[in-house]
């Protein structure tokens, strides 16, 4: 008897994604402004790269995480945000030849009546073999690598909450090197691109040190995510810093925070 052991992989990148042949070639996160008792229409574009035949699958699930990295794919309409349930595929399933490039389209209807924010869910796109009888015995390892696009849908036709809160913020080394630790929680009812700076001031002198800054990160509601800003070129002492989060539409939170930072 042969014994098939399954492993998943998830790929969830704001780049477009290389592996297995299978390339998404519009992005992993839509995102729409949207009012209620309207159709808006989009598509994932995928390109085959490899030179044999490739099936993938699309399905729909529910999608959150939390700043210690762990992240739950769950069942659609599962979230009390979810828009799931609104959302419709042309297709389950589509037959990539080498080379092929293909659209599958979407429809997401939006209810005439929900409270303000964002909804969301994400569509799982995943590569496939097809299914052959073998009579060989052993073990065979198959590695399923999953993409998972993003579908945000934010409402414009009324006043949604935007809230913002830190968690912590923490002076912490990677290799070596200081860097501040910020996590923040979504506690509104909005989907912002985020970016975090620092500001800092020299305690001594009382002149500016530098103005730094993360990475841009989506941060969905009800979710929490850590941020990281390089402070390897800051010399060592104390320090006040103004510590700004700024997400879409100007909304800005912020924190004043001392930092002493040594060359241990």
């Amino acid at each position: 008897m042969k014994i098939k052991l399954f492993f998943s992989v998830l790929v969830f990148l704001v780049s477009c994604p290389l592996f297995a042949g299978i390339v998404v070639l519009n992005g992993l996160s839509h995102t729409y402004k949207v009012e209620g008792g309207n159709v808006y229409k989009g598509y994932i574009s995928v390109h085959n790269t490899s030179n044999k035949t490739q099936n993938v699958k699309f399905y729909q699930q529910d999608y959150r995480y939390d700043s210690d990295g762990t992240s739950y794919y769950e069942e659609p309409g599962s979230n009390q945000r979810s828009n799931a349930l609104w959302t419709q595929l042309s297709t389950n399933l589509i037959r990539l030849e080498a080379n092929g490039k293909m659209d599958v389209y979407y429809e997401i209807t939006i209810p005439e009546n929900i409270e303000p924010g964002s909804y969301w869910n994400v569509v799982m796109v995943e590569p496939v073999d097809d299914i052959k009888p073998d009579e060989s015995k052993g073990v065979k390892v198959n590695t399923v690598v999953r993409y998972a696009v993003l579908l945000v849908t934010t409402t414009m036709d009324a006043v949604a909450e935007a809230k913002i809160i830190f968690k912590s913020v923490n002076l912490t080394k990677q290799d070596q090197k200081n860097q501040l630790d910020i996590v923040l929680e979504n506690q509104g009812q909005l989907y912002h691109r985020v970016i975090v700076t620092a500001e800092l001031f020299d305690n001594q002198k009382g002149d500016e040190a530098g103005f730094f800054q993360s990475n841009s990160l989506g941060l969905l509601p009800n979710t929490s995510k850590r941020f990281t800003i390089d402070l390897s070129s800051v010399s060592p002492g104390k320090y006040s810093a103004v510590v700004l989060a700024s997400g879409d539409e100007d909304h800005i939170f912020g924190v004043n925070v001392e930092l002493n930072i040594s060359d241990d």
